[in-house]
């Protein structure tokens, strides 16, 4: 898999981010479908994890999750947290050798970063396993993809004294414009110890879809069509001037290349009946049709 380190301005401050082109495969194992009457599957292999149906006039999604969900990355040993690996890097390795997972032949990004505070609280899903994802009100949160453990576990609090002393790992989330949301892949009990010492917004790698190549170079042509328009504009400046159009350039093609594209969803095999069929079996009220 080929990767590329990324720099780009972000609010006013670097922020970096890996460029992914995994080989393949073409469709992966965690994934996202969608058939007709707004019905979508996420599911891992055979297993199906999540059916959400989106209401009328897209207002929001109805979803229900389901058991089943193995984690894309192993389980973190003792010993990777005490040498605080590059974490952008180490989840990059372990996504591409998962064979479970959701990356497939694209263009993929790989950022440090986290989600806005309200979407580790007020629309943090933490109620399992159905969920309303009330887009009319705004919503963009986090799915965790399997049940949230209490505060007082054992490895919630083994969490909590590593987030104490500053050597927890990140949590990994994947953006899905299906949802408009974050799914959780990996940090279930990171999450939950983050919470519970009052961490505002956690620590977290976020992975997206980039752009693909046709539009990342159409948005390239804008960019370097502007820098020319105001290359001449400061031509007869000073240097300082001069230069700080070109570090603007720069900043302008780094965002363009860490720019997110939309989430990949494949057609449902079977269509409306394998989907209605699914959800008759683990969510019938998902299978009755959504009233306005």
């Amino acid at each position: 898999m080929r990767r590329t380190d990324i720099t780009y301005a972000a609010g006013g401050a670097g922020q970096r981010a890996l460029a992914l082109e995994p080989v393949g495969p073409r469709e992966p194992a965690l994934r996202v479908e969608m058939t007709d009457g707004a019905r979508l599957l996420v599911r891992q292999g055979e297993q199906p994890l999540l059916l959400g149906r989106v209401v009328p006039w897209h207002q929001g999604v109805r979803t229900v999750r389901l058991p089943g969900y193995r984690s894309v990355v192993p389980s973190l040993r003792a010993e990777t947290v005490r040498r605080q690996p590059d974490w952008t890097h180490w989840f990059a390795d372990r996504l591409a050798d998962c064979p479970h997972g959701p990356l497939h032949a694209d263009r993929w990004l790989l950022r440090e970063g986290t989600p806005p505070h309200y979407a580790w609280h007020g629309e943090l899903v933490t109620a399992w396993p159905r969920a309303y994802l009330d887009w009319g009100h705004g919503w963009n949160g986090v799915v965790p993809l399997r049940p949230l453990s209490p505060p007082d576990d054992p490895r919630v609090k083994a969490y909590r004294r590593q987030l104490r002393e500053g050597s927890a790992a990140p949590i990994l989330l994947w953006w899905v414009t299906g949802l408009d949301g974050w799914l959780l892949l990996d940090g279930h009990d990171r999450l939950v110890a983050a919470r519970a010492e009052g961490l505002g917004r956690p620590r977290a790698i976020i992975l997206a879809r980039g752009l693909d190549d046709a539009t990342q170079e159409e948005f390239l042509g804008y960019v370097d069509a502007n820098q020319e328009h105001r290359r001449a504009q400061v031509a007869h400046l000073g240097a300082p001037a001069r230069a700080a159009a070109e570090r603007a350039h720069a900043d302008a093609v780094s965002e363009v290349i860490a720019e997110q594209a939309r989430t990949t969803a494949w057609p449902l095999p079977g269509g409306v009946p394998a989907w209605d069929a699914l959800a008759a079996r683990h969510a019938p009220e998902l299978a009755r049709e959504p009233r306005d």
